[in-house]
Parts: C-alpha cells; structure tokens; sequence
C-alpha cells in the first residue's frame, strides 16, 4: 500500500519519492544533503535566535482585533491612481506576510485562520481605504499593528529586527470586502502560504478557535452555514445555537468567546 501524507490539498507519494531518491548519482545526493543542511540549519538557529532574543507577545484570552481608518488615500484626479492602489495592496500584503512569519518563528502556532477587512469609502475627488485585522493568536495582532508603525514611520532598522528571510508560496488573494477569513501556514523551513479559506462544513467534537473565525466571517456576510460532516455533543450543540442567535438578532460581539491562553485554538462561550 503506497503511504502518503496529505497537508490541505497536497499529496506527497513518499514511496515514490524515495524512488526517486534511489536514481540520483551519489554526487547529486551529496548536494541535495548540504543543501538541506544548510537551510534547515539556518531555519532552526533562527528559531532559536528569535524565540530566545525575542519572546512572543503574551497570548492573551481574548480574540483581537486591530485597525485603521484611513490607512492610505487615491486621488480620483491621479494619473498614478491605480499605481498607488497598488502600492498600498503590496503594502498591507507585506506586513500580513512578514507578521505571519515572525509568529511561526516565536509561537507555536504555524497553521491559523484570521479575518482581514478593508473597507473603501468614496467621494466626489478620493477613495479611502481602511483596514483591520482579526485574530486568536494574540501575537500575530501585536505584530502587524507593529511592522505597520514602523512601515509608516520608515524605521528599517526596526523592520529589521523581524526576520525577512522568506518567500510566500503564493500572493496573498486581498479582497476589499469585510471579515475575510483567511489561513496562513508555515509550509517549510523558510516558506509560508496564504490563501482565502472555503466556506465552514465540517462541526467536529472540539471546534478550533480558527474554525470560529471561519463562522464569523460566514455570520457576517450573511452566509449560510450547512455542516455536511457533524458530530453532536454538547459544544458543537452550543456553537450552533451561538450563531441560530446571531442571525435572529444580528448582535456578535468577540467578547462572547474567551480563549485558553495555553492553546487559542480553544475557546469557550460566554453568553
């Protein structure tokens, strides 16, 4: 039976890849290994480094969220217009990637769903962008609300002290629109990805925080829930009748939920 491991929606045949393995000249394999020693050394003395140096933010019980109005403004009148839309996008999309990476490095946490809004206002001359992001790990926040300060203030040396060596598998898919709910994963040793996630279907025994997230951004863009893998009991039976109370009276507050600051992808109601 051949063995493989599935992360998302990849697939690796590991017997097919020792075939592989087993056809390369032994001049090849002896580059193969340091060059893997090489990167992983250098992936886990940075670990190291940052996790000793530079302790993750204190994890805290609660979900935040943090923003800003008027992040960044487009003249209508602009002939660069578009241009600066986009330098404002790559903007936000560099923070989100390098915050992401530097929880990775410090946390536990290396696979996690959070919300990230922006909201475009528009008058006669201008359009405003805003944006907030949404999270359970408390130091990704911290983060962000701090590499944004120092983007804004143009303190490289501060940007510096975060670890930039490290390439998103993809663009990240920024969507003007609110409560986006989006995974970021560690999926090598100096590699991460970002993608929006898909809609929520599966309500297990032990919801994850990150699964939370995922109804949130649903509840708030009035999105169905339809659960076609479900397992009752008394948590998931609550969840549900969560959110049956969401949609009757429209009120969802973060407040509602308080998280196990020993693992945030833990939580429990409040009312």
């Amino acid at each position: 039976m051949p063995v493989t491991v599935r992360r998302g929606e990849d697939v690796w045949d590991l017997h097919k890849l020792l075939r592989d393995i087993g056809d390369l000249t032994l001049d090849r394999l002896e580059k193969i290994r340091d060059f893997l020693v090489q990167e992983l050394g250098g992936a886990i003395e940075r670990r190291r480094k940052f996790q000793t140096e530079f302790p993750a933010h204190r994890q805290v019980s609660r979900i935040m969220s943090y923003g800003r109005t008027a992040c960044f403004t487009i003249r209508k009148s602009n002939d660069d217009a578009m241009k600066q839309l986009q330098r404002g996008m790559e903007r936000l999309q560099l923070i989100a990637s390098i915050a992401l990476y530097d929880t990775f490095l410090r946390t536990k946490y290396h696979d996690f769903v959070y919300l990230g809004s922006i909201l475009a206002e528009e008058d006669s001359e201008r359009v405003t962008f805003s944006f907030e992001v949404t999270c359970h790990v408390s130091h990704f926040v911290t983060a962000y609300k701090e590499l944004l300060g120092h983007f804004e203030a143009n303190d490289d040396a501060a940007i510096n002290d975060f670890d930039l060596n490290f390439r998103t598998v993809q663009p990240i898919p920024l969507t003007v629109a609110e409560s986006v709910a989006y995974r970021g994963r560690l999926v090598g040793p100096c590699s991460i990805d970002i993608e929006i996630e898909k809609p929520f279907t599966r309500m297990t025994r032990r919801l994850r925080t990150s699964e939370l997230l995922k109804l949130i951004s649903q509840a708030v863009h009035h999105q169905p829930i339809i659960v076609s893998d479900f397992e009752s009991n008394d948590e998931t039976a609550e969840t549900l009748e969560y959110f049956a109370r969401v949609n009757d009276t429209g009120r969802l507050s973060l407040d509602d939920f308080e998280l196990d600051t020993e693992n945030a992808e833990r939580f429990t109601i409040q009312h």
